[in-house]
C-alpha cells in the first residue's frame, strides 16, 4: 500500500512539473518582436528592382537584377547611416550592355539638396554594387562622383565619372576615367581611380589611347601630368595594371 501511495505521489509531481513547463513556454500565437527593418517600397524597373527600406526611421534604397539583390544593396547602403550618409535610388538610364543608376544621398550637411551619385554595371546588380562603392567614398571623404558617359571602344568600355567636392566649392568638373572588357569592369576601374581622385591624383584616358599590340591590350592614362600605360591580355587586366601603377605613385 505504501508503495502504491509513493508511486501515485511521483506521478502527480511529474504531471505538475510538466504543466509548469508548458505554462513557462511562450504561446505560438504570441505577437512577434518589433521589426526595426521594413520594406517601405518596391518598384519593378527595366532589368531589375528598386527597394526602399527604413532603418530606425531613416530610409535607404537599393537596386538589383533580382529583388533579393536589391534588398542586399539597400542593406549595404544602410551601413553608411552611421557615417551620416543616407542614399535612396532616384533614376535609371541604360545603353548598350550597361545600366546607369542614380541615387540621391543626404549627408547631413547644410545643403538643402541631396547629393547625386551614380553607379554603372552590365547588370542592375552590378550597377548597385558600384553605386554603393561611390556612396562609401562619399561617406569617407565627401568626394562626390556620378556617371557621366560610357562608351564602347576597342576591347570593351570606357567610363567617365564626374567628380568633385561641391561642399568645398569644387564643382563636379573633374573627369575620372576607367576601362574594362565589360561595363561592370570599367565601372570598377573608374571607382578605383576615383579613390585616387579624392586625394587629388586625377587620371584620364580615352578610346584613342587604347591599342592592341599583338595579343596585348595597352591603355595609356594621363595622371596629373604623368603618363601611365597599363598592359594586359584583356582591356580589364590592362586597366587594373594601370590602376596598380597609379596607386604606387
Amino acid at each position: 500500500m505504501d508503495t502504491l501511495k509513493f508511486t501515485i505521489a511521483l506521478t502527480v509531481l511529474a504531471a505538475s512539473s510538466s504543466l509548469s513547463a508548458i505554462a513557462a513556454t511562450p504561446s505560438a500565437s504570441a505577437a512577434p518582436a518589433a521589426i526595426t527593418r521594413c520594406v517601405t517600397d518596391t518598384t519593378i524597373l527595366q532589368g531589375g528592382f528598386a527597394v526602399k527600406r527604413c532603418y530606425d526611421g531613416k530610409s535607404v534604397g537599393g537596386v538589383g537584377t533580382t529583388l533579393d539583390a536589391a534588398v542586399a544593396n539597400a542593406n549595404s547602403m544602410a551601413t553608411l547611416i552611421s557615417a551620416n550618409t543616407r542614399c535612396n535610388y532616384s533614376s535609371l538610364a541604360g545603353g548598350p550592355g550597361a545600366f546607369i543608376v542614380s541615387f540621391g544621398c543626404d549627408t547631413g550637411d547644410s545643403s538643402p539638396r541631396a547629393r547625386g551619385i551614380g553607379g554603372l554595371g552590365t547588370y542592375m546588380t552590378d550597377a548597385g554594387v558600384n553605386a554603393f562603392g561611390v556612396a562609401r567614398l562619399l561617406a569617407a571623404t565627401g568626394y562626390i562622383c556620378n556617371v557621366s558617359t560610357t562608351t564602347i571602344v576597342l576591347g570593351g568600355y570606357v567610363s567617365n565619372f564626374g567628380c568633385g567636392y561641391p561642399q568645398e566649392g569644387i564643382p563636379r568638373a573633374t573627369t575620372i576615367t576607367g576601362v574594362g572588357s565589360t561595363a561592370t569592369d570599367a565601372a570598377a576601374n573608374t571607382l578605383g581611380f576615383a579613390e585616387l581622385g579624392a586625394a587629388g591624383f586625377i587620371c584620364k584616358t580615352s578610346g584613342s589611347s587604347i591599342r592592341l599590340n599583338g595579343l596585348a591590350y595597352e591603355v595609356r592614362f594621363t595622371c596629373t601630368g604623368r603618363s601611365i600605360t597599363g598592359i594586359g591580355s584583356t582591356l580589364t587586366s590592362a586597366g587594373r595594371d594601370a590602376l596598380l601603377q597609379a596607386s604606387a605613385l
